[in-house]
């Protein structure tokens, strides 16, 4: 089987990794760890390799946002191996005791799979991510599924499959073949943060690329602990990635009932008092409109 690759990116977040390689039964599978450091001045970060000698860190000097570190660790592990398979995992994640072989075998049985993501539970045993679904006419992107079947609907925790195919799956754990892709794959650096994994997932799905989701949930993940700290930034740029992906692959109407709609948000938020959230959803909107009018986004 093709060499597997762990890959995270590192924005303060030691701990969290000590955590996330110490789950899964990982040493003993094999695998090469590599660490994009999008914390310069993160010196803890470094004490990693000391523990884990299969592990590389790739420092960057700056934040790249979450893409352009996926990107910068993706290069580097398809100039070593471009048939390498690669897991894209949060620090704040925990993987399963069967969650290595399980993915390994998905990727054996199906080895035309391109972007494999995992079911994804929060740390209280809820469902977090599901299957991804992307309505272009409303712009909803959504992730969990229905709690009710339609009559005919397949039912997908069905167990004759060890995959469902899913419109997009979340970079909280996604794995990548390599072998798949004619050039390097990429995230749009145009997006830091929020939203980067819909658009990925959905660039090569209509290049013909197969996206899928397992069936069973691998990976438990501590939902927003790494970004949780900066709620206006956190709105800042989910706000502005949703409308930038919607303008890529959404209908006129998805992105204006969207702008309408976090635009009255915003306000309603400024005049009951939730001002830092108020704050963050216009400056999403307007270095949305900046970009849109310029094509350059502006600092938050």
């Amino acid at each position: 089987m093709a060499t597997f690759y762990f890959l995270v990116v590192n924005y303060y977040s030691t701990s969290f990794i000590h955590k996330l390689l110490n789950s899964g039964n990982l040493n003993h599978h094999n695998c090469e760890i590599i660490v994009v450091n999008n914390a310069a001045d993160d010196l803890e970060i470094k004490t990693l390799s000391k523990v884990y000698k299969s592990l590389t860190v790739i420092e960057t000097g700056e934040n790249l946002g979450f893409g352009g570190g996926c990107n910068r660790g993706l290069s580097w592990i398809y100039q070593q191996n471009p048939h390498a398979y690669v897991w894209l995992i949060n620090p704040d994640t925990t993987l399963d005791a069967n969650a290595i072989s399980y993915v390994k075998r998905c990727l054996k049985k199906y080895p035309k799979l391109a972007i494999l993501g995992t079911r994804i539970r929060d740390s209280g045993g809820n469902a977090w991510f599901e299957i991804g679904r992307f309505n272009p006419w409303s712009g909803a992107v959504t992730h969990l599924q229905p709690r009710f079947q339609l009559a005919g609907q397949q039912h997908l925790d069905s167990a004759s499959s060890l995959i469902v195919q899913s419109r997009w799956v979340s970079g909280c754990s996604l794995v990548v073949n390599l072998s798949q892709f004619q050039i390097c794959p990429a995230f749009d650096e145009n997006m830091f943060l929020y939203y980067e994994d819909s658009e990925f997932c959905e660039r090569y799905r209509r290049q013909g690329k197969l996206v899928a989701v397992t069936q069973a949930a691998l990976v438990t993940h501590a939902v927003s602990a790494t970004t949780g700290q900066y709620p206006r930034l956190k709105l800042a740029h989910a706000t502005f990635s949703k409308l930038y992906f919607l303008k890529k692959y959404g209908l006129p109407s998805a992105l204006f009932l969207n702008l309408a709609y976090l635009l009255t948000r915003s306000f309603w938020e400024r005049i009951t008092g939730k001002t830092e959230m108020a704050v963050g959803r216009w400056q999403g909107i307007r270095q949305f409109l900046k970009f849109n009018l310029t094509g350059r986004k502006g600092s938050l």
